[in-house]
């Protein structure tokens, strides 16, 4: 998000695993009120649900 504020005729993506979105899910709603055109592509690598980090927390 602070890319595309200092650059405003860029082209920029943000890139998010599923759980990492849960743990940054006010960033959005900044980027909505700022107006800012940033694309969010959102990964499901399988790390956030029960073969993954909560898994390992729970051991």
């Amino acid at each position: 998000m602070g890319a595309q504020v200092a650059r405003p005729g860029r082209q920029l993506r943000a890139l998010s695993g599923d759980g990492g979105l849960r743990f940054t899910a006010q960033e959005p709603a900044t980027a909505i009120q700022l107006r800012l055109s940033l694309p969010i592509v959102v990964f499901d690598n399988g790390e956030y649900g029960e073969y993954g980090e909560i898994r390992d927390e729970m051991r």
